[in-house]
């Protein structure tokens, strides 16, 4: 039984650490244009926070999110406190 639980832990673990890794992967996007910049994630910032920074009263904050994670291409909505974003000027 205990070599089960051990097994059982060491793949939840092991899926853990994969999807971690996923949603904050920068490998594949492609670098800023002259009209984008960069952000360092803080401890609790979320993608709405992040897109409430940047939008303008007539734009909708969940097309803004959408963006953010498109642009990054992130495979999560879950933030690294660390992690490079890229702020596209075309949200």
């Amino acid at each position: 039984m205990k070599l089960f639980a051990a097994i059982l832990f060491v793949a939840l673990y092991m899926s853990g650490m994969l999807l971690l890794h996923s949603s904050a992967s920068v490998e594949g996007v492609a670098p800023p244009s002259a009209n984008e910049y960069f952000i360092s994630v803080e401890p609790g910032d979320t993608l709405w926070s992040i897109a409430k920074q940047v939008k303008t009263k007539e734009q909708d904050i969940r097309k803004i999110v959408y963006g953010l994670k498109v642009r990054n291409q992130l495979s999560s909505p879950d933030l690294l406190p660390g992690q490079t974003l890229i702020i596209p000027s075309n949200l």
